[in-house]
C-alpha cells in the first residue's frame, strides 16, 4: 500500500514505532521467509531497504524492506 511509508514516516516524526518486531526480528523473518521460498522454488532476486526521515525528529527515520524473489532455473 503506498500510504504506508507516509503513515510511518509520520509515526516515527512523533515518536512512534510502527510494527511489533525489532530490527532484528524482522531480518530474522525475512530469512525465515526467504527459507521457506527456496523450498518452493524460488530465489531473492534482490533486497532492499527504505528509509524516509522523519520531518519533526532528526534522528527519527521510517524504514521497509522489499523482497523480489524469481524462479530459480528458469
Amino acid at each position: 500500500m503506498a500510504a504506508n511509508p507516509v503513515l510511518s514516516t509520520i509515526a516515527a516524526a512523533f515518536g512512534l514505532r510502527i510494527g511489533l518486531r525489532s530490527d532484528e526480528e524482522v531480518r530474522d523473518r525475512m530469512e525465515k521467509d526467504a527459507l521457506a521460498m527456496q523450498a518452493k522454488g524460488y530465489r531473492v532476486a534482490s533486497a532492499d531497504e527504505f528509509a524516509v526521515p522523519a520531518f519533526a525528529a532528526a534522528a527519527a527515520r521510517a524504514t521497509w524492506y522489499r523482497v523480489t524473489y524469481e524462479r530459480m532455473g528458469g
